[in-house]
């Protein structure tokens, strides 16, 4: 709608939770470009300044080739959906889960892409947006027990071109370790990131460590929108959407292939037609929530009805 009317859009993760939300997102790119109208996703890492420089020594070479990539996003759960509330009289079953998306596949695409797909963003920005060949991957729900369908944990392994492995951790429980961490290991060393940003030699020891300059935003919250902004003011028009469309089908990739049990390929995954939600759905609509995923079992998804 926004590229529609012509109007410059900051696009916030998750931008789609299926492979027909992905079309649209890359159908919706392309025009912009033919329109002159901008789009910035919110892949933030990629504007932190500690992070840009340990990816410069990573991307130019002087670490070696890549090996592997380790990623983690450990930690709590987000606003999780407890079995004591329940759907006000006279409220849909649409507009009820949207009140707590975060607990339902078809709005936030599964905690592997609603908050994890940072590290995975992370894992294609190591890879130079290179397309992977496949995943497979793990996953389930060991402490959940609400209302939502989502699960609470995966272990999703990419496989790149040239025999790299690319191994995402995720995890939302309470009480257990919490990490949110980049490693690439290369030959000549080891990059880390994204919070405390340093080089480790071959032999381990620590060689390198991003220091800010005097004065320089370090926010990249704020560099995101002031490079956006500027980039506008200068009559230059960003689009990372085509860019930001396939940082988010890697993640939906992960999430497959965990829900499934199966070895999905990225050629094959970009020719899913399920469609978690149609383009009409309405607040008041009768939308029962879809079975929580079962590794090795066809699920059925669910369809909103209307009286």
């Amino acid at each position: 709608a926004a590229v529609e009317a012509g109007i410059h859009a900051f696009v916030e993760k998750p931008m789609a939770i299926d492979m027909p939300g992905i079309k649209s997102v890359i159908e919706s790119a392309q025009m912009a470009k033919k329109k002159g109208t901008a789009i910035q996703h919110g892949y933030c890492w990629r504007y932190s300044p500690a992070n840009r420089e340990l990816f410069k020594q990573i991307h130019s070479g002087d670490l070696g080739r890549v090996v592997s990539i380790y990623g983690t996003y450990l930690a709590s759960p987000v606003a999780p959906l407890s079995n004591a509330t329940k759907k006000p009289e006279g409220m849909g079953d649409v507009e009820f889960q949207t009140r707590y998306w975060q607990n339902f596949e078809w709005l936030n695409g599964s905690p592997l892409v609603e908050q994890c797909i940072h590290i995975v963003d992370k894992v294609a920005w190591t890879m130079n947006d290179e397309a992977p060949i496949a995943a497979i991957a793990n996953g389930g729900r060991a402490h959940r027990e609400d209302q939502s369908n989502v699960f609470d944990h995966y272990d999703v392994t990419y496989e790149y071109a040239g025999g790299v492995y690319a191994h995402v951790k995720q995890r939302q429980m309470m009480n257990t370790h919490g990490e949110n961490i980049h490693r690439v290991i290369c030959e000549n060393g080891t990059a880390v990131g994204p919070w405390n940003v340093f080089t480790l030699d071959k032999e381990g020891k620590k060689n390198w460590r991003f220091r800010k300059e005097k004065d320089q935003e370090n926010n990249m919250y704020q560099v995101c929108h002031n490079e956006f902004f500027a980039a506008l003011r200068a009559g230059k028009i960003v689009n990372t959407g085509e860019q930001m469309a396939k940082s988010t089908a890697l993640g939906l990739l992960g999430r497959e292939a965990a829900h499934t049990g199966k070895r999905i390929t990225w050629e094959d995954y970009w020719k899913s037609e399920e469609d978690q939600a149609p383009d009409d759905i309405k607040f008041t609509d009768s939308f029962p929530v879809a079975p929580i995923p079962q590794p090795g079992r066809e699920r059925k998804q669910t369809k909103p009805s209307r009286a």
